[in-house]
């Protein structure tokens, strides 16, 4: 299935908890949406004046376009002025923080944050702490192109960092190469009238003359309702009932069948 999720701070405050600790607390609001995605065949309109049809408007989610793409961004990072030189790198990973897309005109605005961090052997005499670690913020900014996409349009994106590579430009630089990743999708949300049911049929008066058409049967199917029958085959609900002697109007069942008699309409809708 498909996520999409909006998380957005509402506010933080901290307490020192002694000389050397911080107390945080954050309020953070949190939308996520799990949907799936369906093909289904649908009834716009009917074109016939035999007919009267049940209508009911569709929200649908279209999709505009979407696309996978893979980038590298190349950022450099130092150590702290308290920390020492280095002279070997150990490990070096990244992870990401507040990603969010955009949508704008011909396609997407990814933003976001990383934080790097880098394991070291130290440049210091023998005796003194060997290993250190040092981490930084770098914040990236990378457009996708969707042909299609317009301000004001939804989108789903899914960044993540696939590989983060580590080099030492000298004994106070490291040069990172972060991988990324990214899923974007842009969506539009759109109404449409759908046919849900044929409520009216008119009778047509080329039918063979010599068929009997005061009665009719009806097999009742989910969704029926003596109203619907009724204006169906332009008669009235009255009539339905006393020619089934039906007792209890609102409760029919999927399979009954029914005895429609003839129409007590001359000129239904339609």
């Amino acid at each position: 299935m498909n996520a999409y999720a909006d998380i957005t701070i509402k506010r933080w405050n901290y307490n020192i908890v002694n000389g050397d600790q911080l107390e945080v607390r954050v309020l953070v609001d949190i939308f996520v949406k799990v949907t799936e995605s369906k093909q289904i065949e649908i009834v716009t309109a009917i074109n016939s004046d035999e007919v009267e049809v049940e209508e009911e408007l569709l929200r649908v989610e279209e999709v505009i376009g979407e696309d996978t793409v893979t980038e590298t961004i190349t950022v450099e990072i130092s150590p702290p002025d308290v920390k020492p030189n280095i002279e070997r790198i150990l490990q070096a990973d990244g992870q990401l923080f507040l990603p969010v897309c955009t949508v704008e005109e011909g396609g997407v605005l990814v933003q976001g944050l990383i934080v790097a961090g880098v394991l070291y052997v130290a440049d210091t005499p023998e005796g003194d702490q060997p290993v250190h670690f040092f981490e930084d913020v770098d914040e990236f900014e990378n457009f996708v192109s969707i042909p299609g996409a317009e301000e004001g349009m939804f989108c789903y994106g899914n960044i993540d960092i696939k590989e983060v590579r580590s080099s030492l430009v000298d004994n106070r630089t490291v040069e990172l190469s972060v991988i990324l990743t990214k899923f974007v999708k842009v969506t539009n949300f759109k109404q449409l009238t759908i046919v849900t049911d044929i409520i009216g049929v008119t009778p047509r008066d080329d039918r063979d003359k010599s068929e009997d058409t005061s009665k009719r049967e009806y097999t009742v199917k989910a969704g029926d309702t003596l109203y619907k029958i009724a204006q169906r085959f332009g008669t009235t609900i009255d009539a339905i009932i006393e020619e089934n002697n039906i007792v209890n109007p609102d409760y029919l069942e999927v399979g009954q069948r029914l005895i429609i008699p003839k129409s007590m309409i001359d000129n239904p809708r339609g």
